[in-house]
């Protein structure tokens, strides 16, 4: 017979679902166009995330309007890599035209991602997030 492990892992801590129970379902449009007024945001999606979409993420960004939504409604969307040299995309990008330290967004869909970025492409995730912090543009 087998010992009892000295802990078992038990499922469903829930305090923090508990307490943003009420946060559920309410829209933050009022305060994403607020933080895109002020600062450079990045949005992030994995293109295979089937709990938050990224075509549906997109289309809800499409409809926001901050000072800089212009540069960013009428910016392309550009193909990603790690490496210049990669043979695989790690994602597409659509980024204002105005410089990165001035207030608006950076959206990346990521591929080969589902809704864990980092267990699914941990270098990709790395490498977005060190270009967006160095202000780094996604093209190589």
């Amino acid at each position: 017979m087998r010992a009892q492990p000295e802990y078992v892992y038990a499922d469903g801590n829930n305090t923090v679902e508990t307490y943003l129970l009420n946060d559920w379902m309410q829209s933050i449009r009022p305060w994403l166009v607020e933080l895109l007024d002020s600062y450079p945001v990045l949005i992030y999606n994995g293109a295979n995330d089937i709990i938050l979409s990224a075509p549906n993420c997109e289309n809800f960004l499409r409809t926001l309007q901050w000072n800089n939504s212009s540069a960013w409604h009428g910016a392309e969307r550009t193909i990603w890599k790690v490496s210049p040299t990669d043979f695989e995309v790690a994602g597409w990008v659509r980024q204002q035209t105005t410089p990165l330290d001035q207030p608006g967004l950076t959206y990346v869909v990521v591929r080969d991602a589902g809704h864990l970025l980092p267990q699914d492409q941990p270098e990709r995730g790395m490498d977005m997030i060190r270009r967006w912090i160095n202000k780094k543009p996604f093209t190589n």
